[in-house]
């Protein structure tokens, strides 16, 4: 596993201009879903805290 690490390291990690790789793409999914989780996260806190009944609630 370790030898074919060594040899194709790069396509792992670069894509060829026209696909992005696994790697690459699994890093720009978790930067999206982190960003998109904070986004909803800060309104949904927000409204916890409210008090009023009706935005409290789920």
């Amino acid at each position: 596993m370790i030898e074919l690490l060594q040899e194709y390291w790069r396509p792992f990690l670069y894509s060829d201009g026209y696909h992005m790789t696994g790697l690459a793409m699994t890093m720009w999914l978790l930067s999206a879903s982190i960003f998109i989780g904070f986004l909803v996260s800060i309104p949904l806190s927000i409204a916890r805290v409210s008090s009023k009944f009706y935005v409290r609630l789920p």
